[in-house]
């Protein structure tokens, strides 16, 4: 999505009512477009659906170059 802040915020609006209820925002330099993005887009977007956060699964084990397959942490077996 490219445009000024009205423009990506309705465009996002728009994915999310086809179900998109995910975004990976990029831009260059990143920390300048970060901040673009929180003053321009965020505040033009609705608050009320968002999701609770989950817990992280952290995954222990390595799988480059000594054959061990990776295991959520605290996983038997």
């Amino acid at each position: 999505m490219v445009g000024d802040g009205p423009t990506v915020a309705a465009l996002m609006r728009e994915y999310a009512a086809h179900g998109i209820d995910t975004f990976i925002l990029s831009g260059y330099p990143h920390l300048d477009e970060a901040y673009r993005v929180a003053e321009h887009v965020f505040p033009l977007l609705p608050r009320g659906d968002t999701p609770e956060p989950r817990p992280a699964r952290a995954i222990v084990g390595e799988v480059v170059a000594n054959g061990a397959v990776a295991v959520p942490a605290g996983a038997k077996g």
